[in-house]
């Protein structure tokens, strides 16, 4: 129903599909994999949301997302600077 997917994308943007068929996108200020596109919960991989996160084929923990650079306090870049995120959601750490 279009209706339902227009209500889930409306607190949430950039979803892009994983290789395990899990939907990835920014939601509600986290970095969430939902195991469908009919508004199932949140898969929390990480407590920030940034950008536009993609799934790294054939490692279905592993997400690469950007960041803007209005965002550098959030993650500790200098004024200006923009990055690229490694999210681990199977370990729970990130490197940029």
């Amino acid at each position: 129903d279009a209706r339902v997917v227009a209500s889930w994308l409306s607190k949430g943007n950039h979803p892009n599909w994983l290789d395990d068929g899990r939907v990835s996108m920014n939601y509600r200020g986290k970095l969430c994999a939902f195991a469908d596109a009919e508004g199932a919960s949140c898969d929390a991989l990480s407590p920030k949301a940034s950008g536009h996160p993609v799934g790294v084929p054939g490692r279905p923990s592993l997400i690469l997302a950007d960041t803007y650079a209005k965002e550098h306090a959030v993650f500790g870049l200098a004024p200006g600077d923009a990055g690229l995120r490694l999210v681990d959601a199977a370990r729970g750490r990130e490197r940029w």
